[in-house]
Order: C-alpha cells, then structure tokens, then sequence
C-alpha cells in the first residue's frame, strides 16, 4: 500500500492529480475510495486496475484525487481507504496535501529598534529585500539583518520603506511611511495609522508612523494632545 505524490504540487487553476493511491493485492481487485475534511471543494478520482496480465496472479489497483491545486488546500489532510476481503477491516492511508505558492500576505511589525518583514507562502520567503523609495537604503542610520529593518527615527530617514518577500514562484512587497519631528527634545511617542494600497500578488498595506516630539517650547505635551493632532491630521488626509 502507498499514498503520496510523484510531482510537486503549485498553486494554479487547472486540475491535476493531487495525491495518488496504489493497492496490491490477490484478485479480486482491492477498491479504493476517499475521505478528506474540506467541504466546499470539487474533487474527483481516475482509478486503474493493473493485474499484468495473469488473472491468477497478484492485481494492483491505482486511484488519483483530481482536483485544483490552491493555496486552501495546502496543509489538508485526505485518507484513501482501502478494501479488499482479505482485509479484516478497512486499511486507511492518511496524506497532507502540500501546496506550493508564491507571497501573497506581508506584515511589517514594530520592533524596539525597527521593523521586521513577515510574509506567507510555500515555501516561507528566504529573501527579503528592503528600499527606500525605491532606492537602495542609506548607509547611515539604517541596517538590514535578514527580514529585520533597523534606523534611528530622525528627519534625515524620513520616507516610505518597502520590504518585497520572495521565495521560487513570486514575490510580495508591503510599505510603511516614516515622519519623525525632533524640533523639540524628549521621547517621541510612535502612533500609526493603515492605508490600503495595491501590491505584487497581494493587496498591501502603507504604515504611516507620526513620531512626534513631546516637548515643545519647553512645555510637556500629554498623549490626549498628541493624539488630538493625530486624529485631525487623518481627517486631512481622508478628505484630500
């Protein structure tokens, strides 16, 4: 008995074998049929019986699921059951579909000292690659470790920052927009806001983080006033 695949499944729109089940057996020829926990989906089978000629002799019975190879799918398991009379009871063969597709979700998280770049996809991106609008980053004030972006929050670095995650069949990129005001000295409170924006095989999100100083003139701002100045700047820009 085998369950398994002989090609690599990638995510596309034409159906394919998805998984292929084979039984050996005495005549007569063991049936095959199978179970799967993803309701919704349109699948079918193509069964083979081989018994190379000789009706004495050992048969060997071939059934493929036929369906669309996608990114649902990836991760589902399927069982091929097997009967046959000289089996006590039915023999069942569990197989995890595996799906390979390209990014199609980035995140840019916060850190302490910058950001780091996550993206899905099969297999997980192994390169990620950051810019400055478009253009390679400074050498000053700006590092890249892997998918982690680290600079310091000053005017000099201010602009849209974007990380393109790639692995074999494609690429996705996701933007966030720095504003950092030191005019005045203290500790600068980051707050943010989402703007939806189009991507490289997925919809993309820009992070636009207002970083500003809490002192000014001398005088020591609160976070309600801060966060008053945030909300009208949003209106502004929602309206524009």
């Amino acid at each position: 008995m085998h369950i398994g695949v002989d090609v690599t499944l990638v995510a596309g729109t034409q159906k394919t074998s998805l998984v292929t089940c084979t039984a050996r057996g005495p005549h007569p020829p063991p049936k095959l049929s199978w179970e799967m926990d993803s309701p919704g989906e349109s699948f079918g089978t193509v069964e083979v019986t081989d018994s190379s000629g000789d009706q004495e002799g050992p048969v060997t019975t071939i059934s493929q699921l036929i369906g669309v190879p996608s990114r649902d799918l990836d991760q589902k398991e399927v069982r091929c059951v097997v009967r046959h009379p000289t089996l006590e009871q039915d023999m069942v063969l569990s197989y995890t579909i595996h799906v390979h597709y390209p990014p199609q979700t980035v995140k840019i998280i916060p850190t302490h000292d910058g950001y780091e770049c996550i993206a899905d996809g099969n297999p997980k991106p192994a390169k990620y690659t950051w810019t400055r609008q478009g253009q390679a980053l400074a050498s000053v004030g700006v590092g890249v470790k892997g998918n982690r972006l680290y600079l310091s929050f000053t005017p000099e670095l201010n602009g849209p920052y974007s990380c393109e995650a790639t692995n074999p069949y494609g690429t996705a990129s996701r933007t966030l927009t720095l504003y950092a005001d030191n005019a005045g000295s203290g500790t600068a409170i980051l707050l943010g806001t989402l703007i939806t924006i189009a991507a490289v095989a997925a919809v993309a999100v820009t992070l636009t983080f207002l970083c500003q100083s809490t002192k000014r003139n001398g005088q020591q701002k609160t976070l309600k006033e801060l966060t008053r100045k945030l909300l009208y700047r949003n209106s502004a820009f929602s309206s524009v």
